[in-house]
């Protein structure tokens, strides 16, 4: 019998739907049987035109827990408050529980710049200054614009970060990507958010393995944004407490999938 004898010989509805598997939303075209299963039409990724994957015992997806975990709580606007944004791009994704706890516990309002998409590509690639840098570096530009022009915001931040939280006690350093590190100064010459907006780009200098001189460059910002030291002290501990709160549900959540997978012998 003829494929197409083996596909009239059963009664079948086809679909178009959108693929929630990545921000692509690709449309994908669905034949679903009498039998209750459906085949899948196309071939624009694995995800989908395997057409097994629903036999397949999926795993738990650490990249979106992980991005939940960072910004899963957003904040409402008020009025009168100072608005500092914040770029969703490079060394804010591992950072950002710290600085968005620290900015609140003093009274500000945290403004994100908008979830990455295309069109956040798009925008900003007229300032990108060079083609051979990474993307991630390329895509902040796009959310440094998100920020200036749809957020109506005081202040921008991006931290200019030296040295990170050493995950591993036995490693010499924890230096930072310089690209990750000195960025602040790029978009400061390539967008020059100052003169063409006129709002203020802050960088202060800070040192996530020394907690010492955490304090202190953190302290000398908040003052310059009229934050008093005795309002600044609590609030730099409460952020090292959120920040060090992600890091643990994220490591006790991978020690599960693992414990789990190894009793299962996965």
């Amino acid at each position: 019998m003829e494929l197409n004898d083996i596909i009239k010989a059963n009664t079948y509805t086809a679909s178009v739907e959108t693929c929630p598997g990545c921000a692509n939303h690709c449309q994908v075209k669905l034949f679903t049987f009498a039998n209750g299963k459906v085949f899948a039409s196309g071939n624009n990724c694995e995800k989908i035109y395997s057409s097994g994957h629903n036999a397949l015992q999926r795993g738990r997806n650490m990249f979106e827990y992980k991005y939940r975990l960072l910004f899963g709580f957003p904040t409402p606007h008020q009025d009168g408050r100072l608005r500092i944004g914040i770029p969703r791009a490079l060394g804010i994704y591992e950072n950002f529980p710290f600085w968005r706890t620290l900015l609140e516990q003093c009274g500000i309002e945290v403004v994100l710049s908008s979830t990455s998409t295309a069109k956040t590509y798009e925008t900003g690639i007229r300032t990108i200054m060079a083609d051979n840098i990474c993307f991630p570096a390329k895509l902040m530009h796009g959310h440094i614009l998100d920020l200036l022009e749809n957020k109506h915001i005081d202040r921008l931040l991006y931290p200019f970060v030296v040295y990170e939280q050493k995950e591993d006690k036995s490693s010499k350093n924890s230096f930072n990507c310089p690209i990750v590190s000195a960025y602040a100064d790029v978009i400061r010459s390539a967008v020059n958010p100052q003169d063409k907006y006129g709002i203020p780009l802050d960088s202060p200098v800070v040192n996530f393995s020394n907690e010492h001189l955490l304090r202190a460059s953190c302290t000398d910002y908040l003052l310059t944004l009229g934050i008093d030291s005795s309002v600044a002290q609590p609030a730099i501990t409460a952020a090292i407490a959120a920040q060090q709160t992600y890091l643990s549900a994220l490591e006790n959540e991978c020690q599960t999938i693992l414990h789990k997978a190894e009793k299962e012998d996965r």
